[in-house]
């Protein structure tokens, strides 16, 4: 959805801030945009899961009906039950050891599905995809800042006046939107390749694309939109590459914690990015912001290689031992 709403945000700024000028008024005829999310939300479909569990299984079977439809499928024969729950005994002693196990079951949950992802074969992909997903966040919202700080650092009409209402040319919004619609084909370029090249070669191809056009920004003197619209669609199809494999790679038993694991890892990333570009761009130091994105999307496409497994036209891993087994085989082979 950020691949949508960004450049409509980046539109909006280019036709009403440079035109209309920022105020607190118009700030206030702008916010008529937020009232379409007010009017878009009841479109939104419920989870299934979630009606299931409020009772609601009509509702719940008719969002599905509705996904199986747009996919072309058909649902299994049957219908939905509501999960049985076992009623306990009012017993002083049993209830104190049930409280126990309520109370510890969610941290003894977490700790074994993150034993699981840090041990045995599943130890190498785990700290591989943590770095990568580590950098796709810190290329993704770094190559964002660094979209609005060149053109603000480098406009000759950027900048607040005596009343502190922003300044910017018309020119640098409209280079700012055409970089915002980047996204898009970025999604476009890895839906495309990710069943051809397979998940590996797709994410080492974006992120050695993304390296590359971030390097050419050290020595662009012009205008640096095209670049950072290359920059910016590939580090998306990256992005989006890798929640292809990852949920891919790791068994039924750790999927979706697996993937938790590492896109909280990329957080860390997003949380450096600011430090990374904006600093670096306001101290009169834009080459060494683009250098460091630059280095970190080359390691992390060497790190991709490193990966033991290719999950393209491949079934989903069900058990940790076969994924250990299937792990450690692929480790091997990469590493001759």
């Amino acid at each position: 959805m950020a691949c949508a709403g960004q450049p409509r945000l980046a539109m909006a700024a280019w036709l009403v801030i440079h035109p209309l000028g920022l105020s607190s008024s118009r700030l206030k005829e702008t916010a008529a945009f937020v009232g379409l999310l007010m009017v878009l939300y009841p479109l939104l479909p419920e989870t299934p899961y979630w009606l299931v569990l409020n009772g609601d299984l009509a509702g719940a079977d008719a969002v599905l009906q509705r996904m199986a439809k747009i996919n072309g499928v058909h649902l299994p024969q049957g219908g939905l039950m509501m999960p049985n729950q076992k009623q306990l005994q009012p017993d002083q002693a049993s209830n104190a050891v049930s409280w126990q196990q309520h109370v510890m079951q969610p941290y003894n949950a977490i700790a074994g599905q993150l034993k699981e992802i840090l041990s045995g074969g599943l130890l190498t992909t785990t700290l591989l995809l943590q770095f990568i997903w580590f950098t796709n966040a810190l290329v993704y919202y770094g190559l964002v800042l660094l979209t609005t700080s060149l053109h603000t650092s480098e406009s000759s009409q950027a900048g607040c006046n005596a009343e502190g209402k922003l300044q910017i040319g018309q020119q640098d919004l409209l280079s700012i939107f055409i970089t915002s619609t980047a996204e898009m084909p970025g999604m476009v370029f890895s839906s495309l390749l990710v069943d051809f090249l397979g998940r590996k070669r797709t994410l080492m191809a974006s992120l050695m694309l993304c390296g590359a056009a971030t390097t050419t920004l050290i020595w662009v003197t012009g205008s640096n939109t095209a670049w950072l619209f290359l920059g910016r669609a590939a580090v998306m199809a990256s992005y989006t590459t890798l929640y292809v494999y990852t949920p891919e790679v790791y068994p039924t038993q750790v999927r979706s914690f697996g993937l938790g694991v590492c896109n909280a890892c990329s957080r860390f990333g997003a949380l450096l990015s600011p430090f990374l570009t904006v600093d670096l761009v306001e101290h009169g130091h834009p080459q060494l912001a683009e250098g460091t994105l630059a280095v970190c999307c080359v390691i992390a496409a060497v790190l991709t290689w490193l990966l033991p497994i290719e999950t393209k036209a491949r079934s989903l891993l069900v058990s940790i031992c076969h994924a250990d087994r299937l792990m450690l085989a692929g480790l091997v082979r990469s590493c001759q």
